[in-house]
Parts: structure tokens; sequence; C-alpha cells
């Protein structure tokens, strides 16, 4: 009882004395996607950081005054940073913010990132498909201490299957996983944005959520020449499974060396064409030096900013490129559109994005949306178009994944993915703020269509979701 008293005395604490607005909200929504998931796991993480910033008596953690200039400034890092006191406790302060940042941070968010990619990523869309075609079976999430660090010692998620998958279903959870972390490391950056600063303890948690497909690819390596590829589904490698299992159902013209190394060249894209890689390790050396989070520029005018962003990833037709544009103001909510495209042998894809989560203010709170639209090949949900059962063989070397390839028909299931479907969908996102209180009533409805759309149900569905937003 002594515990649970000392906990609520915590949490009131870290609400009261951080009490700043906050992109995300604690909520809930059918079959628990990686939408709400991330959302609580960055409402708990905000109360912990709040908690830490209210216990941290020698320095504001505001950016106030604070601009992205004076970071490369001599004058600001000897009026400011703990360099300036190293002949005291400076470089102290600095070395056990950095191992802070190691020991504490690290750990923390790749634990998030792994059970947001098990189970809100491959779990959401085995619940999404339902407990006659298969379910979960159980989680394995074994951590530990290595060569390089706390890491992961082995994740995955073993399901149970009442029926054979159609080629759209199993993809699409080979997919999961990845599709979760970047809906993760999307409501991070709209959260930084709103605030206009990124806080350098959660730099690698963006980093492994946002990089997560491309860090897969990364791995993966072809043994022995052969032109089509094969690879055991007890693999647990999600890329090279889905390579496998795309090569099955639409007949690839280029080869595996190809697939692969056009894979690598749009992962290296990922990393270099997204303003938020090198702001996050900005934003970590601003944490270790000053001791605060880090402003962020942006192009247009002062109060308009605009960052975009380059973006690979994976659908069940194939992999796509992603272009993201950021517009914010900071204290006012920022709006996310993208645009999507793929094109690869016979499969077409195009899709548009637009969101912002609070366009709208009036006497009873306020109004946002999300509008997704998008020209798709037909989705593969015909459960006699399921996956024809082959032989495989693994063979996991000593860096990565090492496969071999075996000669394989394609799965054309009848050219049904040669139809092209019309789709979208369209939901409004409604905030009520109590007076005198800390949170805000949460409420998103709206409607899709059947299409892809990630973190959404393959079919068609109503958009429900309901919860409160906490301000930290």
């Amino acid at each position: 009882m002594r515990k649970k008293r000392i906990l609520l005395v915590l949490v009131s604490i870290g609400f009261l004395l951080s009490n700043k607005i906050n992109a995300n909200s604690f909520y809930i929504d059918r079959n628990f996607s990686p939408h709400s998931s991330s959302n609580n796991f960055l409402q708990l993480q905000s109360l912990a950081l709040g908690l830490q910033n209210s216990l941290t008596p020698e320095k504001s953690i505001s950016s106030q005054d604070f601009e992205f200039s004076d970071f490369f400034s001599f004058s600001t890092l000897h009026q400011y940073s703990d360099l300036a006191d190293w002949k005291s406790k400076g470089l102290l302060k600095i070395g056990a913010r950095t191992a802070e940042l190691g020991l504490v941070w690290q750990p923390l968010n790749l634990v998030t990132n792994v059970v947001q990619h098990e189970v809100f990523g491959h779990g959401y869309r085995v619940r999404d498909i339902g407990p006659k075609a298969v379910s979960v079976k159980k989680y394995t999430l074994n951590f530990g201490f290595g060569k390089k660090g706390f890491n992961v010692k082995n994740a995955s998620t073993v399901t149970l299957h009442k029926r054979m998958l159609t080629p759209t279903e199993e993809l699409s959870v080979q997919i999961a996983g990845m599709e979760a972390q970047t809906i993760l490391s999307q409501n991070i950056v709209l959260d930084w944005l709103l605030k206009g600063e990124i806080d350098g303890r959660q730099a690698s948690l963006w980093r492994m959520a946002a990089f997560n497909t491309a860090s897969y690819v990364r791995t993966l390596r072809k043994k022995n020449g052969l032109e089509i590829f094969c690879i055991s589904q007890v693999s647990g490698h999600d890329v090279a499974n889905y390579l496998e299992l795309l090569n099955q159902t639409y007949f690839a013209k280029q080869s595996i060396d190809s697939q692969i190394k056009d894979f690598r060249y749009r992962a290296m894209l990922s990393y270099i064409f997204n303003p938020f890689t090198y702001l996050s390790i900005y934003s970590e050396l601003a944490y270790v030096l000053f001791n605060r989070p880090a402003p962020i520029p942006g192009m247009m005018s002062d109060h308009l900013k605009l960052l975009p962003a380059y973006r690979f990833a994976l659908t069940p037709f194939g992999p796509e490129n992603v272009f993201e544009f950021y517009i914010w103001d900071k204290g006012r909510e920022p709006t996310y559109a993208c645009i999507k495209s793929l094109s690869v042998n016979e499969i077409q894809y195009f899709s548009l994005g637009l969101e912002n989560r609070r366009i709208y203010f009036f006497k009873w709170g306020s109004l946002g949306f999300k509008l997704n639209l998008w020209n798709q090949p037909k989705m593969l949900l015909n459960p006699s178009s399921g996956m024809h059962p082959y032989y495989t063989f693994f063979d996991r070397g000593a860096r990565g994944a090492e496969f071999w390839v075996t000669p394989h028909k394609s799965i054309r299931a009848e050219k049904e993915y040669d139809r092209e479907a019309f789709g979208g969908a369209i939901s409004l996102i409604y905030n009520y703020g109590f007076k005198n209180l800390i949170s805000n009533a949460f409420m998103e409805l709206g409607y899709k269509t059947q299409g892809y759309l990630p973190g959404e149900p393959l079919l068609q569905s109503p958009i429900v979701k309901v919860g409160m937003q906490l301000k930290f």
C-alpha cells in the first residue's frame, strides 16, 4: 500500500510540475492498434520525462531564448554549457548525462520499440485478420547485456493458424512490426513539432522506430547466386520473409541481387534525406552539454516552418517511396502531409495523406482531421488464393540473415492484382478541454474503405478511437 501511495504522489507531481501541451493521447481502439499503443507509450514517457525535469533544480530544461544557431556559437557554449564549469563539476555532469542516455534511456527506448513491434505490430495485424483465420499463441521478448550492451536476445510472435492466410494477409503480417514502429516515429515527430523542441532523451527512441526497416535491410545477404529466393518462416527476419513472399505472389522481373541492392539504396536514402536523423543527434548533444532540449529549425518563415523528409516503406504490393512534409509553428498543431508511390513490374500504387489534429477551435473544444486517398492494386483476400506449400531451407550465418535461394513459380492469383481499386479513409478528431483539469477528452470517428493503410484494418471498417489527453 505504501508503494502505491508513493507512486501516486510521483505521478501527481509529474502532472502538476510539467503541465505542457502534448500531441498524443491515452486512448483505445479496436484491436489495440499501433496508433493507440504509440500514443500511450509516448504519454507514459512524457510522464517520466516530466518527473525527471521536476527533480532537476540546477538548470531549467526549457529551450526558451535558445535558438538553433546558438548551439554553434562558442560564446553560448562557454556561457551556458557545463563545459564552462569544467574545473568544477561541469565535466562530471556531462559524463553523468551521457551515461544516462546510454544506460537508462537507450534500454527503455529499445524495450518500447520491441513491444511496439511485436505486440502492437505483428500482434495487431493478426488480431485484425481475426481468430477464425489466425491468432497469437505467445510473444517472446528476451533482453540482456552482450558485447553491444543492452540488446534484444530474442523477440518473436508465435501464431496459430486455422486456415492458410491469403497472400495479402501474410504479407501484411510480415511488415506489421515495421509498420507499427513507423507510426511510433511519426507520433514522436508530431509531438516534437508541437513543442518546437526535441528532447535528447527521446532521440534514440525515434531513431530505432524510424529506421527499423532500414536496419533489417542492412542485414540482408544472398547465398549461392540463384535467381529466386526462398527462406524459412522460422528465420524471424521480417524483410527476408517479406521478399520471399512477395516473389511468390508477384513474379519479380528483377533478380534477387537487384532487389536487395534496390532495398539497400532506398534504405540509405531514408537515413540521408530525413532531417530528424541529424536533429536527433543534435538534440542528444544539446542535452549532454546544456541539459535542455534542442529547438527545431525549418524552412519558409519565422512563424510557419516546413521540413520535408524521405522514407522507404514496405506494403503488401511491394516497396514504396514516401515523401513527407511537416508544416508547423511552435505551440500550434503541426500538419503532416505525405505522397506515397510504388511502381514495381506491373504493380502501380499511389496514395496521398493529410493530417492535422487541431485545425479549428471553438467554444466546446477543437476539431482536427485525417484524410488518406489511394489507388492501389486489389488486395488478395480470397482464401482460395492463399500461399501454396513449398520447401525451404534456411541457414543463419554469423552476420545477419543468410539464405539459400531456390526457383519457385509465382502465384499469379489469376491476375486479380491487375485490377486497381480506389479507396480512402477519413476521420474527424475532437478534443474537449476540461477547465482547471490536466486532461482533455479525445475522440476520433471516421470510416475507411477496403485497402491497405498502416495501422488500420485491411477490410472496410469504421474508425473509432476514444481516450483522454494529459498535459505534460
